[in-house]
């Protein structure tokens, strides 16, 4: 995206997020992906805020891992979340959140850890540096003999979808709309 940002180039197409900065303009979505986590086999039932939690920085599945824990705190607070992920709410609604989420605080935590590439992060959940791996189906595909050979399976919970579009400069809009 830098090179999107510098005007190096006019548009992006590789796994490019739909709607991952608002300094971007999105084609419709030319394929949608599934974000899952990866585990031992043994795990794929535990909830995930008993798991330490493993993502790479930057990535499609980074950004669902963080909606995801966001819709869990907001559905235990008792407020919708839209599909966007943004929550409206009152300024009532606002003081009882920040209530529920003082008074529960320590009831749900997600323990996460960042990792710089898939390899780091498939190394630490074969050594248990963490116990789930998130993943989005195109890196499960690019890394299938990985997986396969750690014997890594996916967890029941999905953490949702991921659109990927092509995107242009905001002020530079007619690519992504040809497309």
């Amino acid at each position: 995206s830098t090179k999107l940002s510098d005007g190096t180039i006019d548009a992006a197409v590789a796994l490019m997020p739909r709607g991952a900065s608002s300094k971007y303009v999105y084609s419709y979505p030319y394929y949608t992906d599934t974000c899952s986590v990866l585990v031992k086999s043994g795990s794929e039932t535990t909830p995930l805020n008993e798991l330490v939690i493993g993502f790479v920085q930057g990535t499609a599945g980074e950004t669902r891992l963080k909606k995801y824990i966001e819709h869990i705190r907001h559905t235990i607070a008792g407020f919708p979340v839209m599909e966007s992920g943004s929550i409206v709410l009152t300024n009532e609604q606002i003081a009882k959140l920040k209530e529920v989420e003082s008074a529960s605080a320590d009831a749900i935590v997600f323990t996460t850890k960042a990792f710089a590439s898939y390899p780091e992060l498939f190394d630490a959940l074969a050594r248990g540096t963490v116990a789930g791996a998130v993943v989005t189906g195109a890196y499960c595909i690019r890394y299938a003999e990985e997986i396969s050979a750690h014997g890594f399976i996916r967890h029941e919970t999905s953490l949702g979808n991921v659109e990927y579009a092509i995107a242009s400069a905001a002020d530079e809009p007619a690519v992504a709309q040809l497309a």
